[in-house]
């Protein structure tokens, strides 16, 4: 890649009298690369009467697609590969697209996203990787450009809930990376501050002002031509469109995650609140309940498991949470952080976006799942 990028000598293999290419001619290579390997991955691994060889040539196009994933990522991190993502350019906005549908794919296709369940699979393991990292790309360049990714932020949002909450999820044996990377692809959004209704509301009213301002003005203007217009149609054009993305993105989260504090009693806070209501059991179910290991630990020796080996704190979820208040809500997650602690993460975000319904819902979902079967 920084040789396609610097030019020079033989940097593509045709020699120094030909000029450098532009990055984003660099990117398109790599991306069409890229779907030409994933896609005779997809259709190797997809035939169950492909013949050995066949198998071999999708394996090792799987992992030439996920080198390629590797090279997109550096392109964008050069100096100027900002210039792809501030704005979205159409390149980009393919590889998003492409890149969603490449991960809900694999997660059809696999009983599990977890590598330690499939040993010896190769192609699940390939698969897996290139799952993670079309991850890590979607979560840089979000990142980068969070207005410009609202329309991307459902299918994303929905992929990355579908991963970790789905009925096959094993979060417990998921690579630590992974699991903070898809996380992440969720609580990113969540704390963002463009799509907190007040800021909304705000941005809202700034827009409408802007639109009242240009009409004194141009009415002004028509009496005096010397008249300066103190905002542009196209200040006003970009206001709209930032209100109208930060609407979508605020609409979008409320509808996945229902995090959103109302008075109202209508049928869309109350399915607000129901949807809200199953994204916290699951968090609950799986990431903050005790495992069957610590069950049988605990039924044990109560005592000892509270305190754990050498530490105060322990294993405990009383330990995961003493040693998480330490953590700001912003602060990033760390693929050192055990499921536990990301979940207790999540639900400190989800607090400080709506601290009334998180509150409320805490107390229904810790009764419901109290009366639920299974172990008390």
């Amino acid at each position: 890649v920084q040789n396609m990028i610097e030019g020079g000598e033989d940097a593509l293999g045709r020699g120094s009298r030909y000029p450098r290419p532009s990055l984003r001619e660099v990117f398109m290579r790599i991306l069409g690369l890229w779907r030409e390997s994933f896609k005779t991955f997809q259709l190797g691994i997809a035939n169950p009467q492909s013949t050995p060889l066949q198998r071999s040539r999708a394996i090792e196009a799987g992992r030439l697609a996920n080198k390629c994933l590797n090279a997109l990522r550096e392109v964008v991190q050069v100096r100027e590969g900002t210039s792809l993502v501030e704005p979205l350019s159409d390149l980009m906005q393919g590889l998003i697209k492409d890149g969603l549908e490449a991960m809900w794919s694999i997660q059809e296709a696999l009983p599990t996203l977890t590598p330690s369940l499939t040993p010896g699979d190769k192609t699940a393991l390939i698969a897996i990787k290139a799952h993670e990292r079309l991850a890590s790309m979607l979560l840089m360049v979000s990142d980068l450009n969070i207005i410009d990714y609202v329309p991307f932020l459902d299918k994303t949002m929905s992929t990355a809930l579908a991963a970790l909450f789905g009925d096959q999820t094993q979060v417990h044996h998921m690579r630590p990376k992974h699991r903070a990377v898809l996380m992440k692809l969720i609580t990113v959004p969540l704390t963002n501050r463009a799509f907190l209704p007040a800021v909304v509301k705000a941005y809202q009213q700034r827009y409408q002002r802007a639109v009242i301002d240009l009409n004194i003005a141009q009415s002004q203007s028509e009496d005096d031509e010397h008249h300066h217009l103190s905002a542009t149609r196209e200040e006003v054009k970009e206001l709209e469109r930032g209100a109208r993305l930060r609407l979508e993105g605020s609409r979008t989260i409320t509808k996945l995650i229902g995090a959103v504090d109302s008075d109202e009693d209508s049928p869309s806070a109350n399915a607000a609140a129901g949807v809200f209501l199953k994204v916290v059991e699951a968090v609950l179910a799986k990431y903050v309940a005790l495992t069957a290991e610590e069950i049988q630990e605990w039924t044990r020796d109560p005592e000892s498991f509270m305190e754990g080996p050498g530490s105060v704190e322990g294993r405990s979820a009383a330990g995961h949470a003493t040693r998480h208040r330490r953590k700001s809500a912003f602060a990033p997650i760390s693929t050192d952080d055990p499921p536990r602690t990301m979940g207790l993460h999540f639900l400190q975000v989800v607090h400080l976006r709506a601290p009334k319904l998180t509150a409320t819902t805490l107390f229904q979902a810790l009764e419901r799942l109290r009366s639920g079967p299974g172990p008390e």
